[in-house]
């Protein structure tokens, strides 16, 4: 199932482990804690193919995206979410970087 998230982008990081390329990016979102339990943004890590580390320009880091991300399931029924592509939606001020909400 595929959907778009409106995320902060705020790197990323590809490996080639014997000629197996992987990716992941690091994207934060405000907490949706609605308890209190938790402040400020919630990381997470998301695989992404190995060529779509290539489209983020260092600039463009860390900035606003929508991510298209595909969900599927994963080890013990968790869903796991792989970034199929991304769209620069604005760089990110310090302030808007570590303001939640």
């Amino acid at each position: 199932m595929q959907n778009v998230i409106n995320a902060q982008v705020l790197g990323g990081k590809r490996f080639d482990i014997n000629g197996t390329k992987m990716a992941s990016l690091y994207v934060a979102q405000p907490s949706s804690d609605t308890e209190g339990n938790t402040i400020g943004l919630e990381v997470m890590k998301v695989s992404c193919p190995y060529a779509l580390f290539d489209t983020i320009k260092a600039s463009e880091l860390p900035g606003q995206y929508e991510v298209q991300v595909n969900l599927k399931s994963g080890a013990g029924g968790k869903i796991t979410m792989e970034a199929l592509s991304l769209r620069f939606v604005g760089k990110l001020s310090n302030q808007q970087s570590v303001k939640a909400g």
